[in-house]
């Protein structure tokens, strides 16, 4: 083909020196248009003529022909048979945008979206990509909408977006298509209607788009807008869980371990969930390791594993892999013994409000441990608990203020009355299991503080207490062993 263009330019120059007696128009009609001679050169570079592909597009591109502009810069942008040089391909893009290429303006969109090789110019982006959506351009008209709906470079307008995918997506573009099933699904910007966003789900994922794989093998697990079909379900899940996607390689995990759409296989289940894990799924991550750490379904048991996978989700902010992450390190279980971090693990997962964590903080403080040892602070602890974590925490919350109560009226200072009202909150504390109350209870018992001398009850309390972890309970014990 760039000999067959050169030819022609070489028959124009005949005419221009007169060539005898050839009509004008005849020899034009062998010259190409723009258009045939870049669809050519096209041709030619899918049947491995790169070379002699891209030389004819340069020169389309310097002749000013605006699609052979874009399709340079394209070409620049990826390396794609030449060099990559992203500046040069801004320059070609700008070049066939200034000419009305709705195709360049997009591809220039990008670039000042991505803000790689320019400034970046989210507002300028946005132009660009209305300019192409307006002219039909289906990428564009999904880029844009992907603007509104994050709210990036222009007032977020949910509507707009759902516009803007749905023209994408009645064009077939399946980014769209999967883009609209979602904000169906969510009814953001259109009311919200699980069947057709089902529908909607499966034009995408028979494009081949993973995530509505994914999505879609949701909506047949659950039975969302069409019949439950769990072992179609397994297929579409298991298809975007082979192509690499987090998610679907956690729930195949799921499936596979729950027997759903498949036998039970745990082996397989624990596979797909370390490939999930691996590539960052913090759900699969949190799996895993509970399945390390107990030696549910089959797992080889190893704490030490089972605390690396939940230090990496916790160490993305994950608030009940700081919770499990802090109860192996009160243990020493695959870690060693820290107190402190496991204070400061359970302090952040307490702030999520993840069930257990403001008891454990409790404990933590009633038995002095982690530099939390403060009534008070195992007060406030267990306040926070019987929020988060219902009817128990509060018993344990109403005990506790018993304690806290004992402690207030100072007994042991030879006051009676006093002494006799502390050992009554005591009780009620030790009756529910608290070693501190039990503790204190011991001490009161031991003194005759507001209470018959009992030493041999003392005694009984002290060792309750010390079981449970009360370091001042032990050391009574031990002295008293010594008398």
């Amino acid at each position: 083909m760039r000999h067959a263009v050169r030819h022609s330019w070489i028959c124009a120059a005949w005419v221009l020196i007169g060539l005898a007696g050839a009509p004008v128009a005849a020899v034009a009609q062998d010259v190409p248009s723009p258009a045939d001679a870049l669809k050519a050169a096209t041709a030619q570079i899918q049947h491995g003529q790169v070379a002699a592909g891209l030389d004819i597009i340069r020169q389309l591109a310097l002749d000013g022909y605006a699609p052979a502009q874009n399709a340079l810069g394209m070409a620049l942008q990826t390396g794609d048979g030449v060099p990559q040089d992203r500046a040069a391909a801004l320059d070609w893009f700008r070049r066939a945008a200034a000419q009305g290429s709705p195709d360049a303006a997009f591809n220039l969109g990008t670039l000042l979206e991505a803000g790689e090789v320019v400034r970046q110019d989210l507002p300028g982006a946005a132009q660009l990509y209305r300019r192409a959506a307006e002219q039909g351009v289906a990428v564009a008209q999904h880029a844009l909408g992907m603007l509104y709906a994050t709210g990036r470079g222009m007032p977020r307008d949910d509507g707009q977006a759902a516009l803007w995918f749905g023209r994408a997506a009645e064009q077939g573009f399946a980014l769209a298509q999967a883009s609209l099933a979602s904000m169906i699904e969510q009814g953001r910007g259109v009311r919200r209607d699980d069947k057709l966003a089902y529908q909607w789900y499966r034009a995408a994922a028979e494009q081949n788009s993973v995530p509505a794989m994914n999505a879609l093998g949701v909506y047949l697990l659950n039975g969302r807008g069409t019949k439950v079909n769990q072992t179609e379900a397994l297929g579409w899940i298991r298809r975007a869980a082979e192509a690499g996607l987090p998610e679907a390689q956690r729930r195949l995990g799921q499936m596979m371990e729950a027997g759903i759409g498949t036998p039970s296989d745990d082996l397989s289940g624990r596979m797909w969930y370390r490939r999930a894990a691996e590539s960052g799924d913090t759900e699969a991550q949190i799996r895993l390791g509970v399945l390390l750490e107990s030696g549910w379904h089959g797992a080889d048991k190893d704490l030490a594993q089972a605390a690396q996978w939940y230090l990496r989700a916790a160490g993305r902010g994950v608030g009940m892999a700081q919770y499990r992450l802090a109860l192996l390190y009160l243990r020493g279980a695959g870690v060693p013994v820290d107190d402190d971090a496991a204070a400061a693990l359970l302090m952040r997962a307490a702030e999520q409000r993840v069930v257990g964590a403001a008891w454990q903080l409790g404990a933590m403080a009633s038995e002095g441990r982690g530099g939390l040892a403060d009534n008070e602070a195992a007060l406030h602890w267990y306040q926070l608990a019987a929020q988060h974590d219902g009817n128990a925490a509060l018993e344990h919350l109403l005990a506790w203020y018993d304690v806290f109560k004992a402690a207030r009226l100072k007994p042991g200072r030879n006051q009676p009355i006093t002494d006799v009202q502390a050992v009554r909150h005591l009780r009620l504390a030790a009756e529910h299991g608290l070693p501190n109350a039990q503790n204190n209870l011991a001490v009161m018992l031991y003194n005759g503080w507001g209470v018959k001398q009992d030493i041999a009850g003392a005694k009984r309390l002290f060792s309750q207490a010390a079981t449970a972890g009360n370091r001042t309970a032990k050391a009574w014990l031990d002295w008293l062993a010594q008398e």
